[in-house]
């Protein structure tokens, strides 16, 4: 019984030493300070509902953000679908953002950037937050609450903004910051006032502003992260959505190493049909023997050799049988 247990113990210590590695390689995001966390691909905090009206919080404080789903807003499996509309996230959000520290991060799947003017990704009425793309120089902005302060401004926002982990940080008499995928692009100290914003809502109907695309998570962290937990989170949003700079490489095969199709024998290789022998080369049928050529008698004669062969051989066994017999009577 202790041979057995030690087996046991010893099989289970194995299975530990295995299991570490494999968990310790999935990143995960920062949660210290995460107050509000969307995820894309776990709407429900019990996985994904196409259906669902209530993007859940699943950062455990239930902070909970109510969306309408139409032929324009849906859910694919992993991200939010959104093309022209926006919605008003829940008054913990605004709170964060009004505070003296803070971390706004977006993770966005393909985007189509249709503003005139601007392509506003989260705002305020008030225009006190906002982060966005101005068309007319194709840059990354973030505008606190003062519209005419000086801000900082990352060239190739398109670019920067297509499948990627856009994080914004701040400090009341700090610094903003902005990275790209988890690389600081900015930063810029800030001036000394408070957000102050009135509303925060996500997306944007006004033609100005207007772009479409998928969201994959959306966080709200109550202060500022630092650079290594910047990258962290967007290397776990990389490897769980496959996108940006730092998603897994693929290792499919590219279609270009498939061999061409001209690579297979042209249909000329074949053997034209002309070279078939005539039908004229067939010999004629005046060439088989005519019938009066069979002996006539030959099938009888194999049938009477058939017969001599059974006879012969039925003599021979009971001669075998007979000699047995006598055999065994002398014995």
């Amino acid at each position: 019984m202790k041979r057995i247990l030690a087996i046991i113990l010893s099989l289970l210590t194995i299975a530990a030493i295995f299991a570490l590695p494999m968990n310790a390689s999935v990143p995960t995001v920062v949660t210290g300070g995460l107050v509000i966390h969307y995820d894309g691909s776990n709407n429900t905090g019990n996985g994904q509902d196409n259906k669902t009206t209530v993007w859940k919080d699943v950062s455990g404080n239930n902070y909970d953000f109510t969306i309408e789903i139409d032929d324009y807003i849906k859910w694919t499996d992993n991200a939010l679908h959104v093309d022209g509309a926006y919605f008003y996230f829940p008054d913990k959000a605004l709170e964060v953002v009004n505070g003296t520290a803070w971390t706004v991060e977006i993770t966005l799947g393909h985007i189509e950037l249709f503003g005139t003017n601007y392509d506003t990704f989260i705002f305020s009425d008030n225009d006190h937050f906002s982060i966005f793309r101005r068309t007319n120089n194709d840059s990354l902005e973030f505008k606190g609450n003062d519209a005419k302060a000086e801000r900082v401004v990352i060239p190739d926002g398109n670019n920067l903004m297509n499948q990627s982990t856009v994080t914004v940080t701040y400090t009341l008499g700090g610094m903003v910051r902005i990275y790209v995928d988890g690389q600081l692009m900015g930063e810029m100290p800030q001036n000394g006032k408070a957000m102050e914003a009135d509303t925060l809502a996500l997306g944007h109907m006004d033609m100005k502003r207007y772009w479409a695309g998928d969201i994959h998570s959306i966080r709200f962290y109550d202060r500022e992260l630092a650079d290594y937990e910047v990258a962290l989170n967007a290397e776990a949003d990389a490897v769980k959505y496959n996108i940006g700079r730092l998603a897994p490489e693929t290792t499919e095969a590219p279609e270009t190493t498939k061999a061409p199709e001209t690579t297979k024998a042209p249909e000329t290789t074949k053997a034209p049909e002309t070279t078939k022998a005539p039908e004229t080369t067939k010999a004629p049928e005046t060439t088989k023997a005519p019938e009066t050529a069979k002996a006539p008698t030959t099938d009888k004669a194999e049938e009477k050799k058939g017969c001599g062969g059974f006879v012969a051989g039925s003599v021979a066994i009971f001669a075998i049988l007979g000699t047995a017999l006598i055999t065994k009577k002398k014995d």
